[in-house]
């Protein structure tokens, strides 16, 4: 009975194996520093400690781009140094509206790079209004709703085609009229028999032919 007794205060006494949760928080959060954002939030699901050390800031300022502080304030509004960097970290990686809807910034994940995407409404190019240089197609891989209220810009690509319709509409009247203006000089040339005349009806027929060409090029 004694030996047991001993034994089982032997096995009392036996020190413990380390593990995980006895690591300082201060060398784990070193050693995330180092990996990327998607790793580091899954180290913080190990334990306790791996968790605390996941939410330091001095572990997410790394992974954020060096002009963050004007970040926060232009688009947010807001404080940067009143909000954990981990939570900078995140609202930077959603896409962020701003200038009327105009324009959407991000933040990617891994390379902690900024990304922008720009409407066409955002554009500024010398003679965009100008229908003979530019004009608005909409497409299935466009942002239909990027910009302002779906309803406007439904309106207003509605108005647009309907314009583009009158346009189409005048080019082709145009050039009817050009080709029957042609036929009636060539006929009247032939009818007078003048083979000067009959030329210069026929060349007047193609420059109406080539104008029409050219309204028609221009409005597509």
């Amino acid at each position: 009975m004694g030996a047991g007794f001993s034994g089982f205060v032997a096995e009392k006494e036996a020190p413990l194996s380390p593990s995980l949760g006895d690591i300082p928080e201060s060398c784990v959060a070193l050693v995330l520093n180092y990996l990327d954002a998607p790793e580091i939030c899954n180290l913080g699901r190990v334990n306790r400690v791996f968790r605390q050390a996941s939410s330091t800031d001095f572990v997410w300022e790394s992974k954020l781009p060096e002009n963050y502080q004007s970040l926060v304030k232009k688009l947010f509004n807001q404080n940067p140094d009143n909000l954990p960097k981990r939570h900078i970290y995140s609202i930077l990686c959603r896409p962020i509206r701003f200038d009327a809807g105009t324009k959407e910034v991000w933040m990617e994940k891994r390379s902690g790079e900024i990304c922008v995407s720009i409407s066409w409404k955002g554009l500024k190019i010398t003679g965009i209004d100008d229908r003979r240089y530019w004009n608005h197609i909409p497409t299935d891989e466009s942002r239909r709703e990027f910009g302002s209220n779906s309803e406007k810009n439904k309106k207003e690509e509605e108005e647009e085609e309907e314009e583009e319709k009158e346009e189409e509409e005048g080019a082709e009247e145009v050039d009817w009229r050009g080709q029957q203006n042609g036929v009636d000089a060539a006929a009247e040339a032939a009818a007078g028999g003048g083979r000067g005349g009959g030329e210069a009806a026929m060349q007047r027929s193609a420059d109406k032919r080539r104008v029409a060409d050219e309204l028609r090029r221009r409005r597509r």
